[in-house]
């Protein structure tokens, strides 16, 4: 895994206690945790695997949390590699991991209190009593050199307040309040050790292979959407369930399709949330309940889907958008180019336009250009 810039935005943390408040038996008091202060580039990382997971048998493989992997469909998995999933990650020669969603799950921003541990400590012994006995202990060992806080600790917990001249002592901020890029100790300690390590893999190749499974066609298509139009919630929760139990590469179009026409009602779900079907999402990325025909080309793109085959399924439904959008009774739009770019298809030299709905559909000379249209007349080639 490339750890370049993680690496030098790990190494460059700055070790700080945060100062919480908490709800004790006998009154408000104060608690700690040890938390670090690191650069906000971490959000823009894109992750990196130098390579991608091929199963041996024998192989022993971990799973962090929050990965997105559909653990039910893991078993029949590892049956049919000869491997198996353990509970310790230390004795794993395969780890996988959501590198982006524990990052963006994990890391906040947020205004803080800053405080020199110096002048905290004066503090703590002009008022005992504020911290609970265990973290007070904890603040007078450590060696942290800065203290957070925020608002609500502050004014509720400690009494007398605070005074604004404590923080002209903060020297990373002109003001006493400052916009840090935290992230738990548990979490920084988590990546760290993915540092260097040669077993770590994306989640990615997992989801891709345990996402094989079912080929979505147009009469499955059309099945699920009359499940959709149900007022039922019970139907709508067993179309997801199909559509989750798709190969995620082959029905690409189609799912991203249903996500377009009844994302309403699938984001009105709970199952929204359930594993096997937050995996579909999140391969997708579908964070909202509206995408568009664009949104549906992006998410190709990105998976390296947006192949002629695709495309030619995807150019029906975007006349029709066309044509219910304009609210033109007189004239209709039977034509469309597709004005991007065209991944590799698995089938090269195929026709493709067998089985297509239109028989006119026709796509244009790759070599002069990448427009698909619709209709007699190739306005892609310049003929």
């Amino acid at each position: 895994m490339s750890q370049t810039l993680l690496e030098k935005i790990l190494l460059n943390a700055t070790k700080l206690i945060r100062i919480k408040e908490s709800d004790l038996p006998d009154g408000k008091k104060a608690s700690i945790e040890v938390i670090y202060m690191i650069s906000n580039e971490i959000t823009n990382i894109i992750p990196e695997f130098a390579n991608k997971y091929k199963p041996v048998a024998n192989d022993k493989i971990y799973i962090y949390p929050d990965s997105g992997i559909p653990r039910f469909k893991l078993k029949e998995y590892c049956q049919k590699n000869k491997i198996s999933l353990i509970k310790d990650h230390t004795k794993a020669n395969a780890r996988f991991i959501n590198l982006k969603t524990k990052i963006t799950d994990s890391v906040r921003n947020q205004y803080c209190y800053i405080i020199k541990r110096d002048f905290y400590l004066r503090y703590l012994n002009a008022h005992p009593g504020i911290l609970t006995p265990e973290a007070e202990g904890q603040v007078r060992s450590n060696t942290c050199g800065i203290y957070l806080f925020d608002y609500k600790c502050m004014v509720e917990v400690h009494p007398g307040r605070l005074s604004s001249e404590t923080f002209t002592l903060n020297p990373l901020s002109d003001g006493y309040t400052s916009r840090l890029t935290l992230v738990p100790k548990v979490i920084y300690d988590e990546l760290i050790s993915l540092i260097g390590a040669v077993n770590i893999y994306s989640h990615e190749d997992l989801v891709e292979d345990l996402g094989s499974g079912l080929v979505m066609d147009k009469n499955l298509h059309h099945n699920l959407k009359r499940l959709f139009e149900s007022k039922d919630q019970n139907n709508h929760m067993l179309a997801m369930e199909s559509m989750a139990n798709c190969d995620y590469q082959e029905s690409a179009v189609y799912l991203l399709l249903l996500f377009k026409e009844f994302g309403k009602q699938i984001f009105e779900c709970y199952t929204r949330n359930h594993v096997n079907f937050k995996s579909l999402r999140n391969y997708f990325k579908v964070e909202r309940a509206s995408i568009d025909a664009d949104d549906i080309v992006s998410k190709l793109r990105e998976r390296g889907l947006a192949t002629k085959e695709n495309i030619n399924l995807l150019i029906p439904e975007i006349i029709e958008d066309f044509n219910f959008e304009t609210g033109i009774d007189n004239f209709k739009v039977d034509s469309v180019v597709y004005k991007g770019e065209l991944d590799k298809s698995k089938i090269e030299d195929e026709d493709v336009f067998e089985d297509l709905p239109d028989e006119n559909l026709v796509l244009s000379d790759l070599n002069d250009n990448n427009s698909i249209t619709d209709g007699e007349n190739n306005p892609g080639t310049g003929e």
